[in-house]
């Protein structure tokens, strides 16, 4: 806990997937939790956590046994409920669960999910039940609130969790602004795999930090993006992954956000470098590692200011494109040297995935345009 008197610290991480990805299942983060093979995702860096008075972060994935799907997708994107303790105990005390994956295993493994962290003693944010979570610490009143500006997903047009528009959100934080000295949003919001927001998104951000947020705390595209200061407000477009079998570098690069606030606001922030190794957990750099890591942090707040030209916006859509097909092509690098860890199953699976986007991508690209002149 912060020692500091009458200041409050918070860190805040990106998409925790305590589940084994599509690409990976039966050698993922979640089977190898299973297997005894991964004890605690959280050792390395616990130690950092466990210092402030709040630690926020995502859960892309529920924890529960309950699943409305079949054969190998029952395992896709599904934690354990014990593993909420993993969570618990690495300092973690709020928790969002708005997000596009929270439906995938149906409505009833999401809300047993969110039994399983309050019973671990952690404030689950981003449910329509309870939009707003008030916590009062050093004397400080902070409202948090979490939503997902994504299109819903897995069947579910009005899900439990706080789906929302940017005008929605906007209302949601001028109402809390009039209790609450200090307001943070958690947003899951923008696009998979690009570097750096949209200018729709940079738009949002400025409205809600005038609206009277403190700080966002953005999640979604699986990679890091840039963090600016807008008056006493600190928007962080995307912390990125924090736990994750994934295998793109990009989504391995990420950080721990370290802010301290007062009743005045933002005192003090900055970024404490972090990589994803290949045990799929959160490490914290080495001093020679450093360097480098700050120079990529510069290029991703620079490239800020392009994000911000209305001109450079149909150069964005590709940028999205190119950003897909790299993760692609790395992980088929990747699987072309792996393929032998897979269970035979897992890799016709995978491969027949491969296939039939390659078969049907073109077709749907074809009606679409045809939609489109008619």
């Amino acid at each position: 806990m912060s020692q500091k008197n009458n200041i409050l610290s918070i860190y805040a991480v990106g998409d925790i997937m305590l589940g084994d990805h599509p690409h990976f299942m039966g050698i993922g983060i979640g089977s190898r939790l299973r297997k005894g093979k991964l004890i605690d995702p959280f050792e390395h860096v616990k130690p950092i956590l466990r210092k402030s008075d709040i630690v926020l972060g995502n859960l892309e994935t529920v924890l529960s046994e309950k699943t409305n799907r079949f054969g190998l997708n029952r395992m896709d994107m599904r934690g354990e409920p014990s593993w909420a303790k993993l969570l618990s105990e690495a300092g973690f005390n709020v928790i969002s669960v708005a997000n596009n994956h929270a439906m995938q295993h149906g409505i009833d493994a999401w809300y047993e999910s969110a039994d399983n962290l309050r019973n671990v003693g952690i404030s689950v944010l981003g449910t329509k039940k309870e939009p707003i979570i008030i916590l009062e610490l050093k004397g400080i009143r902070i409202g948090i609130l979490g939503f997902s500006l994504r299109p819903p997903q897995y069947g579910h047009l009005s899900p439990p969790y706080c789906l929302s528009s940017a005008e929605e959100v906007q209302e949601m934080v001028n109402q809390a602004k009039k209790t609450t000295d200090i307001v943070i949003l958690s947003l899951h919001w923008g696009d998979e795999y690009s570097s750096r927001p949209s200018l729709e998104q940079i738009q949002i951000g400025e409205s809600l930090i005038q609206s009277g947020a403190s700080l966002i705390i953005g999640h979604h595209p699986h990679v890091l993006q840039g963090i600016e200061q807008k008056g006493n407000g600190i928007i962080a477009y995307s912390l990125g992954n924090f736990v994750s079998d994934m295998v793109a570098r990009r989504s391995r690069e990420t950080a721990i956000l370290s802010l301290y606030l007062s009743k005045k606001g933002n005192e003090e922030f900055k970024l404490i470098p972090v990589r994803i190794g290949k045990d799929s957990c959160p490490h914290l750099l080495e001093a020679e590692e450093d360097e480098s890591w700050k120079a990529l942090i510069e290029q991703y707040n620079a490239s800020l200011s392009l994000s911000k030209k209305a001109e450079i916006q149909p150069e964005y859509q590709k940028e999205i494109k190119r950003s897909i097909k790299e993760f692609r092509h790395e992980f088929l690098k990747w699987l072309i040297h792996n393929w032998q860890r897979y269970p035979i199953s897992t890799l016709f699976w995978i491969i027949s995935g491969f296939i039939m986007r390659k078969v049907f991508s073109p077709i749907n690209c074809l009606r679409y345009s045809r939609r489109n002149r008619n």
